[in-house]
């Protein structure tokens, strides 16, 4: 069960709890004892003298809300490190992940579902705790009072916890489907915020609304349902919990009028309901809120199952003589992408992948950039086959400039180096040989200006050197650019490449667009076709080209 392994990793913190909930009761059972000994003492019948009867009771009353408060601090100091954790969890699943997380699910899991988790699991689970501590005390004390109470109480009380039980199945049901409508209607609302320039410049406000309006009402609709025979299902168990209760005073004060208890335990026994109720109350409320919410667990772990295991990938990466794809493949379900692609990639040198929309470059792309498992064919570096190279020294060493740059709310400085440590000279050097500098020199504050946010104070092609930047500034061995020119006039578009090209590293550009001014530069190109390598050589070695131009 989860709680358990909640339980094992925070052993100090609940340690905490289970400490403060056994203060906790052994100050609720000496009220109970001191009310005994006060209705006694009032009867003539107590074992202690008026004053010190007197004395103990505002000793422990005055120390009694101390233990709430102690349990309170270690319940809240449980969840804050459980938040912590937990959120630093789901982001390293999702960076480490090769699967692209919905980025509105992303958000829904780091922001609320965390909270939702804290809430209805966590704090509910210590809650339990709290209370079982208390309800085992409260019975020991009970049996030592009168054993014929005790056994009505713990008899009705197994019912309280047994019967309600029946209506989880349709608890969990209710819960999780307001849970699949709540993450609907925030990918609805992502979907408006992203497409607004579309939804506007279509003119569909309207029938954009009435969508929003549905899933929005829909929304709250399940959330209702859910929550209205949650609270059924509390009311019930109280209900139950009451009965019992109501019996073992009943039967208090018939063995009172026999001479059997004494007015103070009959006070003590009211006293103590207090302690069984409330754990038949929350108990059962705390293990219906657990249930409701473990579809969103399952769901948790399916996404921290998709991180990479490293630990079989233990192979260094190496690349000083060349990269060879031989007899690769890869199919998306029955639809096969790659078909038997091989070529060669030597140290150093520029290639090229052409091909048009849908011939399979991107996938080939994802696959050389390790983001994609092949189980077809062989990819070897040096002889290292790719995905036996551990994934950390993996990245350290190879590139990615692609079309869409992503750009930090920060220094450019900062863009460049990725928050990495490298001297003034590395950086210097990467920002000349990627031509960047003309630009750098324009902006206010030079390398230290901060970009805002997504860098939209640079243009496509000024976002894609500090792409080039960043390669350079790692010292990368392996640069790939997958369509990173695509949206950018043929001017900007050129200049790019011949920067690419002016490096030492290998590279390996991936486009369809034709411009015979580069292409011939490349030392070898690569014409990809229905997922094959149709033809390869350089770019005058190629009939597509000529059929194209023509």
């Amino acid at each position: 069960m989860y709680a358990f392994r909640l339980a094992k990793r925070y052993k100090k913190e609940f340690s905490s709890v289970v400490l403060a909930s056994f203060v906790s009761l052994v100050l609720n059972m000496l009220c109970a004892y001191i009310v005994a000994q006060v209705i006694n003492a009032a009867s003539g019948k107590s074992i202690y003298s008026v004053p010190v009867v007197i004395v103990l009771t505002i000793v422990i009353f005055v120390v009694n809300p101390f233990g709430g408060y102690f349990i309170n601090k270690a319940s809240y100091k449980f969840s804050q490190k459980f938040m912590t954790d937990f959120r630093q969890l789901i982001i390293e699943s999702y960076v480490n992940s090769k699967d692209d997380t919905v980025s509105s699910d992303f958000l829904n899991t780091v922001n609320s579902t965390t909270t939702k988790l804290k809430d209805m699991y966590v704090m509910p689970f210590l809650k339990a705790i709290r209370y079982v501590i208390l309800f085992v005390g409260t019975s020991i004390y009970l049996l030592h009072i009168n054993k014929i109470v005790f056994v009505l109480t713990v008899v009705c009380s197994l019912l309280s916890l047994v019967i309600p039980q029946i209506f989880n199945k349709k608890n969990q049901m209710l819960r999780g489907e307001s849970i699949g409508e709540n993450e609907k209607f925030i990918s609805r609302a992502k979907e408006i915020g992203d497409g607004y320039e579309t939804i506007k410049s279509f003119g569909i406000e309207d029938r954009i609304m009435n969508l929003f309006k549905k899933d929005n009402n829909e929304n709250q609709d399940k959330l209702f349902k859910a929550n209205r025979f949650a609270v059924f299902h509390m009311a019930f168990s109280f209900f139950i919990s009451t009965l019992g209760i109501l019996a073992a005073l009943i039967s208090a004060t018939y063995m009172a009028g026999k001479g059997l208890m004494t007015a103070g335990e009959i006070g003590a026994i009211i006293q103590l309901s207090n302690y069984i109720i409330s754990p038949l109350m929350e108990v059962p409320a705390s293990i219906i809120s657990m249930k409701s919410i473990e579809p969103e667990l399952k769901r948790i772990d399916e996404m921290k199952s998709k991180r990479l295991l490293q630990s079989d990938r233990l192979a260094d990466f190496k690349f000083d003589n060349e990269i060879v794809v031989d007899d690769l493949s890869y199919s998306y379900g029955d639809n096969k992408v790659l078909c038997n692609v091989s070529f060669t990639l030597e140290k150093g040198k520029k290639y090229a992948i052409v091909g048009e929309s849908g011939s399979g470059k991107s996938t080939l792309a994802n696959i050389l950039l390790n983001k994609l498992d092949y189980s077809q064919g062989s990819i070897k570096f040096d002889g290292t086959e790719l995905n036996t190279i551990n994934i950390d020294d993996f990245y350290k060493n190879i590139s990615l400039v692609s079309q869409n740059v992503f750009l930090f709310n920060d220094t450019i400085k900062n863009n460049i180096s990725l928050y990495s440590n490298y001297g003034t000279d590395i950086i210097q050097n990467s920002i000349e040989k990627s031509k960047l500098d003309s630009v750098i020199s324009k902006l206010p504050d030079k390398e230290d200006t901060v970009l805002g946010e997504y860098g939209t104070s640079l243009s496509g092609g000024e976002m894609q050197r500090v792409s080039i930047a960043r390669a350079l500034v790692k010292d990368s061995s392996f640069i790939v650019m997958d369509e990173a020119t695509s949206s950018l006039d043929i001017k900007t578009a050129r200049a790019i490449e011949n920067t690419l090209l002016s490096l030492d590293q290998t590279v390996l550009v991936i486009t369809h667009r034709i411009d015979e001014s580069i292409l011939k530069k490349y030392d070898e190109i690569f014409l990809l076709q229905g997922g094959t390598i149709a033809e390869k050589g350089n770019y005058s070695d190629i009939n597509y080209f000529n059929e194209v131009i023509a």
